[in-house]
């Protein structure tokens, strides 16, 4: 059974995996919070908890037994552009929304609260969860980290031990949303087109600018 210490290296792991907040699952909580809801902000980052802790749990169960059957660099290759593709699109669709001239910024925002009002949380969970899976960085993070800290804790892949550290991981990165949550939450109430026009430009700007980074990244390997 691991000691204190090995549980909060993988709890460390966790939040260190949530909070790049350039990241699509980031920007999409905080923007969806901002529009509707700061609890839209929580659905959104429950959605990318729960799938990502599933995908810890695959690395770990499998051990350094998956790099020794999967060819990482490949998948890698072909997993990298595709997803940079959605993300750059991603990021240009949220873009445009900045540039709305502030006349009809209120019916923008008015029209995309219905929007997400009818798709309810249930849509808020899909969303954080499809946007994880979409965002190779988290997996091959995972797989780098992931047999690193079982054979640093001394623990066999599929023990009680294992879980123990996937639970951890999963309590970071679960931290980490509620830290944005909260950051949502205390907004002013009271704010304007002018602030949203200004969070779509920041928000897509640096998921197009992830976007282009990812494609280039993946076309130079």
């Amino acid at each position: 059974m691991p000691n204190i210490l090995v549980i909060a290296w993988a709890f460390g792991l966790g939040l260190m995996a949530a909070a790049p907040v350039v990241g699509p699952v980031n920007m999409i909580a905080i923007r969806r919070g901002l529009v509707m809801h700061w609890t839209r902000t929580m659905w959104v980052g429950i959605g990318s908890v729960a799938f990502e802790t599933c995908e810890v749990a695959l690395v770990m169960w499998a051990g350094g037994s998956l790099l020794e059957h999967v060819d990482v660099d490949s998948m890698r290759h072909y997993v990298e552009l595709p997803a940079a593709g959605i993300i750059l699109l991603l990021g240009l669709f949220i873009l445009r929304k900045a540039i709305v001239p502030s006349h009809r910024a209120k019916a923008a925002i008015r029209a995309e609260r219905m929007r997400h009002w009818r798709t309810g949380v249930g849509g808020d969970f899909v969303t954080g969860a499809i946007l994880t899976f979409v965002n190779p960085a988290t997996f091959f993070y995972w797989i780098g980290v992931g047999p690193t800290w079982l054979q640093k804790a001394d623990i066999s892949a599929g023990s009680g031990g294992m879980w123990l550290g996937v639970a951890a991981a999963s309590c970071g990165m679960a931290c980490w949303f509620t830290f944005i949550t909260a950051m949502v939450w205390l907004r002013p109430q009271k704010i304007g087109p002018t602030f949203f026009r200004l969070a779509n430009g920041l928000c897509g700007g640096l998921l197009t600018i992830m976007g282009i980074a990812l494609g280039v990244k993946a076309l130079m390997q």
